[in-house]
């Protein structure tokens, strides 16, 4: 005889129930990094350092909005990367792939060290945290060892560092090669369509940006502040299409 819906649903594993508390977990720790970053610029602000014996970066000006005289240089620029933290702590809260999770929450930070100080150092960090995305997928997909991947990012920190202006055209290649090694792969694509066309968007407003077509460098709405929060978006969409593969 055939049980009624009711009856076979009730005995579904957990696993395929709503996981209502785990949800509330990956809030939490998204939120928490969020608050402690925060605290830590206002604290960096109350402190008002100057950073004018540091090496400028090689993009000054970086971006359209105004550099303010001393501690988070550029406001908009600069508390627009929370939404990696926070994109980053939900993966991380999750628990399925935190390896990916902290290389988002790095992003963040590592941006901020850029526009919080416009210094070269803090550009260096933050190119950098751009190429640990793209290079996971990559050494994911080739199956490479996890020595590759530490020595690869290494070589592209000195790559950038000798060869600051080769940085954005490093960072299109390891797109370009992260795109190809998922081409040849058999996968459902529908999340990875939704991250191409957020980083698509998130270009569009870099490029405004850049170009001073979408300029008011006193504003708190940034093209650049866009392009950190479409990103953020984007990362997210590309961790649920790696997350469809299982």
């Amino acid at each position: 005889m055939r049980r009624p819906e009711a009856d076979r649903g009730a005995n579904r594993p957990d696993r395929d129930r709503p996981q209502g508390g785990s949800r509330r977990i990956h809030v939490k720790v998204a939120v928490l990094l969020d608050l402690a970053t925060a605290a830590a610029l206002v604290g960096l602000d109350a402190l008002a350092p100057t950073w004018a014996g540091f090496r400028p970066a090689s993009c000054m000006p970086c971006y359209c909005e105004a550099p303010r005289a001393a501690g988070v240089l550029q406001l908009a620029n600069t508390w627009s990367n929370l939404g990696f933290i926070f994109v980053g702590g939900l993966i991380v809260g999750a628990g399925r792939d935190r390896l990916f999770g902290w290389a988002t929450v790095f992003l963040g930070p590592a941006s901020m060290a850029l526009h919080a100080t416009l210094t070269f150092g803090g550009q260096l960090i933050d190119i950098l945290s751009m190429y640990l995305v793209p290079t996971l997928l990559i050494a994911r997909n080739l199956a490479a060892p996890a020595w590759a991947y530490v020595a690869a990012n290494a070589v592209l920190f000195g790559a950038q560092w000798a060869f600051p202006e080769a940085r954005r055209w490093l960072f299109v290649v390891l797109i370009v090669a992260a795109a190809v090694t998922e081409i040849r792969l058999e996968r459902r694509r529908r999340w990875l369509w939704a991250a191409i066309a957020l980083l698509g968007l998130a270009f569009g407003a870099w490029t405004l940006d850049a170009t001073g077509f979408w300029c008011a460098p006193n504003s708190l709405v940034q093209g650049h502040a866009v392009w950190h929060l479409l990103c953020a978006a984007s990362v997210g969409a590309l961790f649920l299409y790696l997350q469809d593969q299982r």
